[in-house]
């Protein structure tokens, strides 16, 4: 098995119902795997524009939202699963199962979220993005 052709196969099936239209820019959750060469390249390729942003609140990253709700759902499940095999048949099953809508749901609700935590704390987010391109984090 290959993780990274799995790992760009479920990035390609899920953004490209989604976020992958006209203008539109993708927000990773800046893991390991999303930053990682082979993922940027695929994703510069299909001309993807990725957004820089600095990980300073939760309401920032639907990513953290999707990874959520498949916890939860995969906590739900009455399984067997002994295996690592089986938990990964199990992930990919649930992973699936998500409707698009709350993915494209997600996606579109990114420009308010933004609009809402830059009107309530801007001066923490201005010190989050210049900590963040700067190469530093400080904790207020």
């Amino acid at each position: 098995m290959n993780s990274r052709v799995e790992y760009v196969g479920c990035t390609n099936k899920k953004l490209a119902k989604s976020a992958l239209e006209p203008n539109s820019i993708l927000q990773d959750g800046h893991t390991r795997p999303q930053r990682a060469g082979f993922i940027r390249d695929y994703l510069q390729n299909l001309g993807v524009e990725r957004m820089e942003w600095p990980v300073c609140s939760a309401d920032l990253n639907p990513t953290e939202h999707l990874w959520d709700q498949l916890g939860r759902a995969v906590l739900t499940r009455v399984t067997n699963a002994t295996t690592l095999a089986d938990l990964q048949q199990l992930l990919v099953e649930e992973w699936d199962a998500i409707p698009q809508q709350c993915v494209t749901k997600l996606a579109t609700s990114m420009r308010r979220r933004c609009q809402a935590v830059v009107a309530y704390w801007p001066s923490h987010f201005l010190l989050c993005a210049l900590d963040h391109f700067n190469g530093m984090w400080y904790k207020r």
